[in-house]
């Protein structure tokens, strides 16, 4: 009798120890759960907080680059003149290539064929850091035609396309096309064809993250006119242009008469310097 009490007992001082022992083990257990659910959810906080980082980089390299241009496209056209750009750090690389992006410019109609410009004309690119998401084939400025020769049309090619390594905003320029009749000159019209071309190739030629301090500068302008002769009727020139292995063409009206046409070709070049500026 003595040990049947014994055994029950011992029994129930068992019984008491486990309920005491499973309240510390509860805890545990949820302490360890909540120590996970708030890793996991500052894990997932910094990777969006990063991922927006990135996304704001691309959006601030957008505009950086869209205010370079409007600073290029301020000093175009006007020798001696320059300015300097502060390009803020958006996590990239500035890069500028002035032996890059070929343009070839040939002129044709009636038995008229003639390359009239053949030089590389340089490019700037920004590489954009790695993103979520990046707008590739956008145009920041201009569009997909190699040669334009509409009233308004820019001659900005600004771009995002992707790069060997990380996607890109690219910005160089193409050439535009405008066409005037002047009067006569030997009994036949006179017309102008201009041709102008922006060239950076002049540039110099540097990579660098962070801020970079650039200064833009319009070396000078620079004017080559050729004369053609047409002795019989001739309605229009083509411009056939080559751009960075893109072709493309415009073709601009002529006024002749029984007599033919005289035709001036003038190809204007603003040439560009790109170079890394002071403080």
């Amino acid at each position: 009798m003595a040990i049947s009490e014994k055994v029950q007992k011992l029994s129930e001082n068992f019984k008491l120890s486990s309920r005491g022992l499973a309240i510390p083990i509860t805890f545990l257990i949820l302490f360890v759960s909540l120590i996970t659910i708030i890793s996991a959810t500052y894990y997932f906080a910094v990777v969006r907080i990063n991922s927006k980082s990135k996304s704001l980089n691309v959006a601030a390299a957008e505009q950086n680059m869209i205010l370079l241009e409007n600073k290029i496209s301020e000093r175009a056209w006007s020798e001696k003149s320059s300015s300097l750009y502060i390009f803020d750090d958006c996590g990239g690389t500035l890069k500028i290539q002035p032996s890059t992006v070929r343009l070839s410019i040939n002129i044709s109609g009636n038995s008229l064929n003639e390359n009239i410009y053949d030089y590389f004309v340089g490019k700037i690119i920004y590489e954009l850091p790695q993103a979520e998401t990046v707008d590739i084939g956008l145009y920041l400025k201009g569009d997909s035609r190699v040669v334009v020769n509409e009233s308004g049309s820019t001659m900005t090619k600004l771009f995002i396309v992707n790069g060997a390594e990380k996607p890109e905003i690219v910005l160089y320029y193409r050439p535009m096309v405008s066409a005037v009749n002047v009067g006569t000159q030997n009994g036949k019209p006179l017309n102008i064809v201009r041709v102008y071309v922006i060239s950076m190739n002049s540039s110099q030629s540097f990579q660098s993250q962070g801020e970079v301090p650039i200064r833009i500068s319009c070396l000078e302008v620079v004017s080559i006119l050729k004369s053609y002769d047409f002795s019989s009727q001739i309605t229009s020139l083509d411009v056939n242009v080559s751009l960075d292995g893109q072709e493309g063409h415009v073709s601009v009206p002529i006024s002749s008469n029984e007599n033919g046409a005289v035709v001036q070709v003038e190809l204007v070049v603003c040439k560009i310097r790109i170079e890394r500026g002071k403080l």
